[in-house]
């Protein structure tokens, strides 16, 4: 028995958010890689799916779980889902509620989950900000992430230029070097999406080392083209240095990403919204 879609995917926390089809699970492995086993799925004609499939020793699963039918939920059941839903994120329950509490007969959990989509926003915000999708938001991206890095030693050049112990004309030309290698290593995360997609943990390691040693090739050849072509023993301990960063940055932004993406699977336009998609 498959599930009927749309339908609600319920989570520890009492939160719930819409899956709009059978390819939206197994396709985002933000989402079901840190499932619970305790997530359950309610589909449109009100039945509850459990979640089955292998899991490794941290309780993470291996492969997209498939759902297996429990029971058919009662009306009442569906409706207090929703209503804790709205009580976990903190919405004006009764104001909410208000519409759900009208329907009924046996189209109703249907018609609560229609309703609950509707509410849902376009694509565009998620999380604790903004997701890039796009190859030139990824660049743009990196771009903006590596300016603010090394805003702070602007701070600190400031009083020697200020002073005119410092040229001001290497200003503009230093800010654009650091927004182009900002882009590039964009476009090596946007490049690697199957690595941090679909190997959890391990593509988070390899591409915190593909893009901290991309971002070593772009200084070297930006300010010392020498000891990329020629100095080869500092070159080799530079990207042995850029991996082993690399490899841990990656771990953990990884870990810290995977996390926000499980609280909010689907991207928001507005703060505001009380439903995840």
């Amino acid at each position: 028995m498959e599930p009927h879609y749309p339908a609600l995917l319920v989570y520890e926390d009492g939160s719930i958010s819409v899956l709009p089809d059978n390819s939206a699970w197994p396709g985002d492995p933000d989402l079901w890689y840190w499932s619970k086993r305790t997530d359950y799925l309610v589909d449109s004609s009100g039945m509850r799916f459990d979640q089955v499939g292998e899991r490794a020793e941290e309780g993470r699963p291996e492969q997209p779980p498939t759902w297996q039918p429990n029971r058919e939920l009662t009306l009442q059941e569906i409706k207090q889902l929703c209503r804790q839903h709205f009580l976990t994120e903190n919405y004006d329950v009764e104001q909410m509620m208000e519409p759900i509490e009208k329907m009924s007969g046996q189209d109703a959990p249907k018609m609560i989950i229609e309703y609950l989509q509707s509410l849902e926003p376009p694509a565009g915000y998620g999380g604790s900000g903004f997701r890039p999708k796009t190859w030139w938001q990824f660049g743009l991206f990196g771009s903006l992430i590596l300016f603010l890095m090394t805003g702070m030693n602007f701070l600190k050049a400031l009083p020697d230029l200020i002073q005119g112990n410092a040229p001001w004309h290497e200003l503009p030309l230093f800010t654009a070097q650091v927004i182009a290698i900002g882009f590039v290593c964009g476009l090596a995360v946007w490049a690697v999406q199957p690595l941090w997609r679909n190997f959890g943990t391990l593509g988070d390691v390899v591409t915190g080392i593909i893009v901290l040693d991309v971002m070593f090739v772009c200084c070297m050849l930006i300010f010392d083209p020498d000891m990329l072509f020629k100095r080869h023993d500092q070159a080799a301990f530079m990207f042995l240095l850029g991996s082993a960063a690399g490899a841990f940055g990656g771990y953990i932004m990884g870990k810290d990403i995977r996390k926000d993406a499980a609280a909010n699977p689907v991207d928001y336009d507005s703060s505001d919204s009380p439903f995840r998609r």
